[in-house]
């Protein structure tokens, strides 16, 4: 389209589009999923997963997930993605992110559009230190981690908020090899 020729683009698709005739594969595009939990682009679940597969249609070749905090959450939303269209060449990597001090949490799950579930919340407001919230992390971590495993999920994509702290609770869950950014 005329719009897109030009730089100018109405959705993420066009923006697929544009980048995918423009580079071809000197440039690998990955797209955001939203699991339910996440208010997506579209703001309804069946509308973004639309919205997901056309954006792979287009050319994207992965779809990373805003953070879920269960396998059976992550893996429904592979299926429902797969029904709607995303192929099944598309890796879809569930979203991780670590728990922390109960106030930040909530500050990043609204800055990310998802809601966590009760029981995770539950579980930082009882926390009583720092220690008692990271001992929560690691262990949240390290049962996610093997779950999603024992599903066949895809490596998950870490929400480490640019805390490099939080490598030690990763490797502790059976991630790795893992590097942080330096600054």
């Amino acid at each position: 389209t005329e719009g897109v020729e030009r730089g100018s683009f109405g959705s993420t698709t066009e923006l697929v589009t544009f980048l995918k005739k423009r580079y071809g594969a000197r440039l690998r595009i990955a797209v955001c999923g939203y699991p339910r939990g996440a208010q997506g682009e579209a703001g309804d679940y069946e509308a973004d997963l639309a919205q997901t597969s056309q954006q792979t249609a287009a050319g994207a070749e992965c779809v990373i997930c805003l953070p879920t905090f269960g396998a059976a959450a992550h893996m429904a939303y592979v299926s429902d993605a797969r029904s709607a269209g995303v192929g099944s060449h598309v890796p879809i990597l569930p979203g991780i992110l670590p728990l922390c001090a109960a106030g930040e949490f909530r500050r990043v799950c609204r800055a990310l559009h998802v809601t966590p579930p009760e029981a995770v919340v539950r579980q930082l407001d009882e926390a009583t230190s720092e220690e008692a919230t990271r001992a929560s992390s690691r262990a949240y971590l390290q049962e996610l981690v093997s779950q999603l495993r024992e599903q066949g999920a895809c490596a998950p994509h870490v929400y480490t908020l640019n805390a490099g702290a939080l490598l030690a609770d990763l490797a502790a869950a059976g991630l790795g090899p893992i590097k942080h950014r330096q600054s």
